[in-house]
């Protein structure tokens, strides 16, 4: 046999309830350890949520699950609010009522027009993302409140 060569595991669902849930924790830890190894070797900050198949949540975190998350939600909402605070409050609620209508996209009569608007449409994503993140660690919170 040569050196490197690894055998192919069939990735199928486990039958037997009590094999699935042993090999779930196995994999868990292993990828908690991997996580934390990753984390020590490149200077980086994980957060890893697992979430088992009866919805019991299990989380790691370098340093803290809660910590990363939290600081990876302060940081994006930051940078929403300063590139949305640029522009004058009632402008803006003009802006986003008119992003909703996709006819807009006909209204363009130039290149420079379509690129403006394609601006906008990407904040008002990226806010929409926002909050959505939001939301979620919200609800992750919730699961360990």
């Amino acid at each position: 046999m040569g050196l490197g060569k690894r055998k192919i595991i069939s990735m199928e669902k486990i039958e037997n309830e009590q094999y699935r849930l042993v090999r779930f924790s196995k994999r868990r830890n292993g990828l908690f350890k991997k996580a934390q190894k990753l984390s020590s070797l490149a200077g980086c900050r994980i957060a890893v949520l697992v979430i088992s198949e009866a919805g019991v949540p299990y989380t790691h975190g370098s340093p803290s699950f809660d910590d990363v998350v939290r600081d990876s939600l302060i940081s994006t909402n930051s940078d929403s609010e300063q590139s949305s605070s640029g522009s004058d409050n009632n402008n803006d609620d003009a802006d986003h009522s008119s992003l909703m209508n996709v006819d807009n996209i006909d209204d363009c009569k130039s290149i420079e027009e379509m690129i403006e608007l394609k601006s906008q449409l990407e904040e008002r994503l990226e806010m929409v993302n926002c909050r959505v993140r939001a939301t979620e660690f919200e609800f992750v919170r919730g699961l360990f409140a």
